[in-house]
């Protein structure tokens, strides 16, 4: 990341209404480098540093070696984003931790759920539906060949192949335009490549940004975006838009393309609500360290899921919401021992709500999730018990129940 993207990066984050903003680095590409860690630490504290942004990593490196609970987890964080960063490293590497489980399918659930998806260098080869083994062909030697990449654009009906630093020319006396791998290898690519399918070409320190629901991608940056199809170039620099219809015709995009009215669309009314109730939890917790007035933020969101489910709420949405405010109640868990012991109203409130909501995810069968809060309650000195249709909980020798 160079100062040259900073613009980029602003205009991105600009758009984003919900506060506080919840952005995460996803660190996949770079798993397999002993460096991973430095790499995302370097990421969260340029955004830290050129737009105040505290960026939550999600350290997710090697799918065959994350526990059930830690895919879960990254798919929770990544679907509960508003911003998701990714960059440098291998995309056959990032494809082959992504494709195929709930991480990958989190990705792209998330996009057209309406979070901003950023995704440079080795990450931004997966975008299409093709995509070039980099490592491979350039440092291996391999002859060119495409792999499966996530195709996020699918169901727009888009058949793409991304290819970042179109314009390298670190090879001094040898090709390496088009992502290293340059002219002539390019061109045997595209003769593998289906009719329809379309080259995007990015320009190094240049973003190409696809606007899912006006159907258009605009250029910023030091350089071009080029839309290349069996060896012809359309070239759009800084400042230009270009429609979808470039991409596909509208004929052919409309016998491929789902109906897009149920994929693109602003955030769900209650996951509009939950940004909203988090950002206000966050400040009320964190800044002002209101842990009595921070307990009534989870109720309230209770609430509206209650009422959501009466109004035939998608179960997908049902889950995210169940899942964010257990996140929720996580972090009211690890600030129970700060209330004092003499406010039982305000512990007793506390621990019910907490109960009431495990109880929820047990419905739902969110069991790692129910479990989490009970481990973390435990810790604190309060045991619960899981008895026919009632949890007992036990503080200090003392034994309430509450309905299960």
């Amino acid at each position: 990341m160079t100062g040259s993207m900073v613009r980029v990066h602003k205009e991105i984050l600009d758009r984003i209404e919900e506060k506080p903003i919840r952005a995460v680095f996803l660190d996949t590409p770079a798993g397999f480098q002993l460096n991973a860690d430095i790499l995302s630490q370097k990421a969260r504290e340029y955004f830290q540093k050129h737009f105040r942004v505290k960026m939550e990593p999600v350290l997710f490196k090697d799918f065959s070696r994350a526990t059930p609970l830690e895919v879960k987890e990254a798919a929770h964080t990544i679907m509960n984003a508003h911003f998701i960063f990714s960059g440098p490293g291998s995309p056959t590497y990032a494809l082959k931790n992504w494709l195929g489980n709930p991480v990958g399918d989190a990705i792209k659930k998330s996009l057209y759920r309406g979070s901003h998806l950023v995704f440079a260098s080795a990450a931004s080869l997966c975008v299409g539906e093709y995509s070039m083994p980099v490592y491979e062909i350039y440092k291996v030697g391999e002859d060119p060949f495409w792999v499966n990449g996530l195709n996020l654009l699918g169901d727009m009906g888009l058949n793409l192949a991304v290819i970042p630093h179109w314009n390298n020319a670190e090879g001094e006396n040898h090709d390496t335009r088009f992502c290293y791998i340059g002219e002539s290898r390019l061109k045997v690519l595209e003769n593998q490549l289906p009719d329809l399918a379309i080259i995007i070409g990015i320009d190094e320190h240049t973003a190409g940004i696809f606007d899912l629901s006006e159907g258009r991608c605009s250029v910023k940056g030091v350089g071009q975006v080029v839309v290349r199809k069996k060896g012809r170039s359309k070239i759009f620099p800084d400042g230009s838009t270009f429609g979808f219809d470039e991409l596909a015709p509208s004929r052919e995009r409309n016998t491929q393309a789902k109906d897009m009215s149920s994929l693109v669309s602003t955030r769900e009314p209650l996951l509009t609500k939950i940004s909203e109730l988090e950002g206000k939890f966050l400040r009320t917790l964190n800044d002002r360290g209101d842990i009595a007035s921070a307990i009534l933020i989870p109720e309230e969101l209770l609430k509206y899921i209650h009422k959501a489910k009466e109004k035939g709420e998608t179960s997908d949405t049902l889950l995210n919401a169940y899942e964010r405010l257990a996140d929720m109640q996580m972090k009211m868990v690890s600030q129970a021992a700060k209330v004092s012991k003499k406010d039982t109203h305000l512990l007793s409130s506390l621990m019910e709500l907490l109960i009431t909501v495990r109880n929820e995810l047990r419905e739902k069968e969110k069991w790692e999730l129910a479990d989490k809060i009970r481990e973390e309650m435990a810790r604190l000195g309060i045991i619960l018990e899981d008895i026919k249709k009632k949890t007992r909980r036990k503080t200090h020798g003392a034994t309430q129940s509450s309905p299960k």
